[in-house]
């Protein structure tokens, strides 16, 4: 595999993997960036799914959630709040315990998974590019799953406790799985920094049912370094938008293709640096 550019021609922006159905929902959520937060949700096969493609847990989690894991999360985000560091995070995970120990991954694939070396060559390339490790799972008890879904690929954001799952359809290439593992690395959607609208035009009357919650700003998150359009975490143009139409216009000049799924940028480099140095 080239370690720069891997083959990904025939590769999706995840925002257009498929249409959303169901009604939109709203749960209590507390994850990296976010800390009991109203939040909304759709349900993907008994999962709860925002951003097209980030899975937030379960749909019982939103919406039963533990008064206890509540309790917890607020004094955690106390404590990143006094933290003279936390300004340094960007849409990425906030709070340590969200982070994967060591720089390493655990992982398995399930038998059922087509195409294993996809997941070894998206693997491969982080590794190179960044130092993040990957390893087979013996008996660690955080660990990523890698299944196989009909129609979907999605990811849980950051290191979520047990089993969590990365959900890739037959579609997904090398690009599309490295994408899902930096959600599970920790880091959101590139289009949903704070600043992102001195970037992109969102065209909401655009967007197709359902879609405009999937282009929401992250609640706290923060940015780190300057806006990338060659980021492999940025959707496509038309990425959630009608047959035909364009869900947002690019407001600058980029030699890029944006929403490209070729390889990590320079800046999806240094924010996996910064965050697992």
């Amino acid at each position: 595999m080239n370690e720069s550019n891997f083959e990904n021609k025939n590769g999706k922006d995840e925002s257009q993997t498929e249409t959303i159905s169901g009604n939109i929902e709203y749960g209590i959520f507390s994850g990296p960036g976010i800390t009991n937060e109203l939040v909304p949700f759709r349900e993907v096969d008994g999962y709860a799914v925002a951003e097209g493609d980030i899975i937030l847990g379960t749909v019982e989690e939103l919406r039963n959630p533990d008064p206890k894991v509540l309790e917890t999360n607020e004094e955690e985000r106390v404590r990143d709040a006094g933290n003279d560091t936390a300004g340094e995070r960007g849409l990425v995970i906030v709070g340590s315990r969200y982070r994967w120990p060591n720089k390493t991954m655990p992982y398995e694939i399930n038998s059922n998974l087509p195409n294993e070396s996809r997941i070894q060559q998206a693997m491969e390339h982080i590794t190179t590019k960044t130092g993040f490790k990957f390893v087979k799972r013996t008996n660690q008890d955080d660990y990523v799953h890698f299944q196989w879904h009909a129609s979907s690929a999605n990811s849980m954001l950051g290191k979520r406790g047990g089993k969590q799952i990365i959900n890739l359809a037959d579609w997904a290439t090398v690009g599309n799985t490295a994408h899902e593992i930096l959600h599970a690395m920790g880091v959101y959607h590139e289009q949903g920094r704070q600043d992102r609208d001195y970037h992109i035009r969102i065209h909401w009357s655009n967007l197709a049912d359902g879609w405009a919650s999937q282009y929401a700003k992250p609640v706290s998150a923060l940015s780190i370094g300057t806006y990338d359009y060659c980021s492999i975490m940025h959707y496509n143009p038309t990425g959630g938008a009608k047959p035909g139409l364009q869900a947002f216009t690019v407001l600058r000049q980029t030699s890029c293709t944006v929403g490209q799924r070729q390889s990590m940028s320079e800046k999806d480099i240094q924010t996996i640096k910064r965050i697992y140095p």
